[in-house]
């Protein structure tokens, strides 16, 4: 199979994608894990249900405030010590 180089332009848009899809993976965990909706989800970032639709369509043309992102990579990673109860907004310490 001959080599493929890529252009830095394409490298960067294959890295966006990427981690477009592993947010969109880790936030579908995240929903079923949690029993969760779009809704509760969505409550929780400060976005609407149909954007986090997207998101989890692996959709990367989302805009987001810096602070609802970092939330979101935060639901995203799925760390053990923290527990979000969607319904009050609140963290909770396991």
């Amino acid at each position: 199979m001959p080599r493929v180089y890529l252009t830095a332009e394409q490298r960067e848009t294959a890295r966006y994608d990427a981690r477009a899809q592993r947010i969109a993976e880790g936030l579908a965990v995240f929903k079923v894990r949690q029993h969760l909706r779009n809704r509760d989800i969505g409550r929780t970032l400060g976005i609407r249900d149909e954007t986090v639709a997207r998101l989890l369509d692996g959709d990367r043309t989302v805009r987001m405030t810096m602070e609802q992102m970092w939330k979101l990579e935060d639901i995203a990673k799925l760390r053990e010590e923290k527990v979000v109860d969607a319904a009050k907004g609140d963290v909770e310490s396991e």
